[in-house]
């Protein structure tokens, strides 16, 4: 009586191919996770390019000045749709752009569709119960998500006692950033306002953490801004966009500052001394 032998694989054999594949995978899957990230950052260039285009159009139709007039409108019967009052709160930029955008959905990036509370005013009728670009029916806290900052301060806020400020105005219209990636809908107080700016209590506290003079600051948490492999894509003022780490943003990027600034060439992670947009 004769046969063959099968040729198999031994246990050890068995083991150190699966050994193979586990370190294979885990050498692998973070530069897939790296890869779908990147596809989602173009995504996000995508929609930031076009609110970029939108902006520009409004300011044509605009004489060239910013939508941040911010003479609050209320919510009473006899309101009237104004784009350009209702362009910060209870507003917000997407407001104003509606006439050039028609899509809400270029507000939401595609690695942070939900932003934890802030929705699209359009569709929320706690935003302005009047408003006929709030469909009847809709349910409080509801529509698609924010996921980006819009820099009122930057342009020129309430609170710096301009309001529509001109094109002419702006030092380096390439150089400042008009929104970015972020949980925070606005830069709606001074970048050093304890009470609710960026540098306690927003971006630049949830960036880098405690830092001397963030009183209020929260913590770092990457999760609310910088998703993009810790980076953020950042829309200027001339309608480019750019990826870039907060380390490599200067205080002119964030703020009216020309090369006289005291500001102008200091890192966003050490605090601004000027007092007000320039």
């Amino acid at each position: 009586m004769s046969g063959h032998l099968r040729r198999a694989f031994t246990l050890i054999e068995l083991l150190v191919v699966i050994a193979i594949i586990a370190i294979l995978a885990a050498i692998l899957f973070p530069v897939f996770a790296q890869a779908r990230e990147k596809a989602r950052t173009a995504s996000c260039t995508s929609n930031l390019k076009q609110i970029g285009m939108a902006y520009r159009m409004y300011l044509q139709d605009y004489d060239e000045r910013v939508p941040v007039n911010c003479n609050r409108a209320g919510v009473g019967a006899g309101d009237t749709i104004n784009y350009l009052r209702n362009s910060c709160w209870p507003g917000w930029i997407s407001t104003a752009l509606k006439p050039y955008e028609k899509n809400v959905e270029i507000y939401t990036c595609p690695s942070k569709r939900r932003n934890g509370g802030f929705v699209d005013p359009r569709v929320n009728p706690t935003v302005r119960q009047n408003d006929p670009f709030n469909p009847a029916g809709v349910s409080p806290g509801s529509g698609p998500g924010i996921s980006y900052t819009y820099n009122e301060n930057g342009l020129g806020h309430q609170a710096s006692g301009i309001s529509g400020r001109p094109e002419a105005a702006f030092h380096e219209p390439s150089s400042l950033a008009i929104m970015w990636d972020s949980l925070n809908p606005w830069t709606d107080c001074w970048f050093t306002n304890s009470g609710c700016s960026i540098w306690h209590q927003r971006d630049l506290c949830w960036y880098f953490g405690q830092l001397p003079g963030m009183s209020n600051c929260a913590g770092r948490n990457l999760n609310n801004t910088a998703w993009h492999n810790n980076g953020l894509n950042f829309l200027y003022y001339d309608g480019h966009v750019k990826w870039a780490r907060w380390e490599n943003m200067r205080w002119h990027n964030l703020m009216n500052a020309g090369p006289g600034s005291r500001d102008y060439n200091k890192p966003v992670n050490v605090a601004p001394t000027e007092p007000t947009v320039l």
